[in-house]
């Protein structure tokens, strides 16, 4: 009877024993897994974790995407014209800007009438832009081109980054302070460029679009005013987007001045008449505008929706 009971004993403190190994090495595993970080995509924290930081240039899908852009850049630069220490646009202004570039270029609901005065009543001329797409719903824009004042006709140089979600149907912008290393008219389809963006852009209610769509005619109209306004205010860089067929004829910036110095008159009346779409041999969509008086015609020659160059000649 002893010996039985000495045997249960022994079994006992085994099983006694066994348990409380067991329990220590699963604590420590347990301390063990803390420490590491999983990854799941439906966790938002570990998402932002594999943000990407980079990724290759790409030109726009379509018109609409331009003209999408051109749509919130004026949406927020008519706050920025209406700002005249007034509390309630500075919020809207500020509704409308990134976070990173708040944190980074240090602005704040009290010092934005400083940092975005000086903007007038303007229509938007966007000359180049091209696109980042990292995630299925959000894209960014970077766009350059002109603000045409709608008060004295003035011309007033931009150059932005836009983040577009297409999901919220939300947008955020940064000033060019923000991108000044990048050179809008340089980029090239396939170029990598290091820039991160949100995965979403949260609705702060003011910063929300509609996607617009556009007529040949509207299209033809504004490409028209471009480019007049390019002859008479910017002979270099207009000079810089002729096509190649033009130079042929435009040899130099002088021979192209002294064609818009013989016709000044005329081209400050320029407006739209017609215009016919053609595709050249390289694919590229040609837009062929006529003006009111019938004494000039524009091509245009779009570059996959992101740049476009001109000629320009007498009929």
């Amino acid at each position: 009877m002893y010996k039985k009971r000495k045997i249960l004993l022994i079994i006992i403190v085994l099983v006694i024993g066994i348990i409380l190994l067991f329990l220590f090495f699963n604590n420590n595993h347990e301390d063990d897994l803390s420490n590491v970080v999983i990854y799941d995509p439906l966790v938002p924290e570990a998402i932002e974790m594999r943000e990407e930081t980079s990724g290759k240039i790409t030109c726009l899908n379509n018109r609409g995407e331009l003209y999408t852009v051109k749509a919130c850049l004026f949406k927020f630069f008519t706050q920025c014209s209406l700002l005249n220490n007034d509390d309630r646009v500075s919020n809207i202004i500020y509704s409308m800007l990134n976070n990173k570039y708040i944190e980074k270029m240090h602005i704040t609901q009290e010092n934005i009438a400083s940092k975005f005065s000086g903007y007038e009543d303007s229509t938007v001329e966007i000359y180049d832009i091209y696109k980042l797409t990292y995630y299925e719903d959000v894209s960014t824009y970077f766009a350059s081109g002109v603000l045409k004042s709608n008060v004295t006709n003035n011309l007033k140089n931009f150059k932005v980054a836009i983040n577009l979600d297409n999901k919220n149907e939300t947008f955020e912008v940064y000033m060019d302070d923000y991108i000044s290393d990048i050179d809008i008219s340089q980029l090239e389809e396939g170029d990598v460029v290091e820039f991160e963006i949100p995965q979403s852009v949260e609705n702060r209610i003011y910063n929300i679009y509609s996607p617009v769509s556009s007529t040949i005619s509207e299209i033809s109209s504004d490409y028209l005013i471009i480019v007049r306004d390019l002859l008479l205010n910017d002979i270099e860089y207009a000079f810089s987007k002729l096509d190649n067929i033009a130079k042929e004829k435009y040899n130099s910036i002088d021979d192209l001045k002294n064609f818009v110095n013989q016709y000044r008159s005329e081209l400050s009346l320029l407006y739209y008449g017609a215009s016919d779409i053609n595709v050249d041999e390289n694919g590229r969509e040609i837009y062929t505008i006529y003006d009111s008086s019938d004494k000039f015609a524009i091509d245009i020659y779009f570059d996959k929706y992101s740049t476009f160059s001109f000629n320009i000649y007498l009929l």
